[in-house]
């Protein structure tokens, strides 16, 4: 080969003779540079967001043997005074929100490789959308042990 056809090869130019080539190495005829740049960046996006398969595992075991709901999100149990006063503060909005993106980082789908994914996905989404529902915050409180008579009268309301 001359210098001349190993330049050409080398070329910028996406219609080349090689056109782009994508993350798994495979050629895309056609495909210009921005478009193989962007399959790239994509790619670096999900490694990114994956975590160590051992981490992922300790965070859906977390899930599947949890005892409550609060518990699944890893937020303080309610607990009440000897009066069966509620002591326990709702978490905001935000902060359920935060704790459900590190928690499904371990169990989402489309991000997780371990074979429990979907069930501990399950069991994570249940927790969140029952305590970030008023109603449903509502419900696991008066259910949730320590509750007096008084109490569940209040949440019955």
């Amino acid at each position: 080969m001359d210098v001349l056809s190993l330049l050409k090869e080398e070329d910028d130019n996406p219609r080349g003779r090689g056109g782009a080539t994508e993350a798994s190495g495979r050629v895309h005829q056609g495909a210009t540079l921005d478009e193989a740049a962007a399959v790239e960046a994509a790619r670096q996006e999900a490694k990114e967001r994956r975590i160590p398969l051992r981490e992922q595992e300790a965070g859906i075991l977390h899930l599947l043997q949890a005892k409550s709901l609060f518990a699944r999100l890893r937020l303080p149990e309610p607990h009440y005074d000897a009066d069966g006063k509620l002591l326990w503060t709702p978490p905001g909005d935000l902060v359920l929100r935060r704790v459900y993106d590190d928690l499904s980082r371990c169990c989402a789908p489309d991000v997780s490789q371990h074979p429990k994914r979907e069930e501990g996905f399950a069991k994570l989404s249940e927790a969140y959308d029952t305590i970030s529902n008023k109603n449903g915050r509502r419900d696991c409180l008066c259910s949730s042990p320590g509750t007096s008579g008084h109490n569940l009268m209040l949440c019955n309301d």
